[in-house]
């Protein structure tokens, strides 16, 4: 992909929006052997505790994935389902690992506060705040 086709070939926020739901749906499941332990260690999800518990092993889960499939190939598996690439803007190859890094970083921080998604809805290009913090960008192939 040439630098020059970054806005010709930016992916939709439909595409990106089903891309994600397929890599949280992969990393729930991701994390669920970590579910049934603790369910069989505890008995119960009652305790406020083991779900904290759960819940900082799915972001953990979430941020390995992101960070270890975008730095590698550039792309989440929902994103290989839907031929979408993550690349940066400047060469147009696939993202560093600081890169990729502080793309998962700030994408689980817009998924918590909504900010960052509804960052794309404003900008010109289309761009998510993970997107322009870390100048990359999600093209289609």
């Amino acid at each position: 992909v040439r630098v020059d086709d970054v806005t010709n070939r930016s992916a939709s926020a439909l595409l990106r929006v089903i891309s994600a739901l397929f890599d949280l749906i992969f990393c729930t499941l991701l994390t669920s052997p970590i579910a049934g332990a603790l369910y069989l260690a505890a008995g119960s999800f009652n305790d406020p505790r083991a779900i904290g518990v759960l819940a900082g092993c799915l972001v953990v889960v979430t941020f390995l994935y992101l960070t270890l499939t975008t730095a590698l190939t550039g792309r989440t598996w929902g994103m290989r389902l839907l031929s979408l690439r993550v690349i940066d803007t400047k060469t147009g190859l696939i993202p560093t690992g600081g890169q990729s890094i502080g793309r998962s970083f700030f994408y689980l921080l817009s998924l918590a506060t909504g900010v960052g998604i509804l960052f794309a809805l404003v900008s010109r290009e289309g761009y998510t705040a993970h997107d322009r913090f870390t100048r990359t960008a999600v093209v289609v192939t």
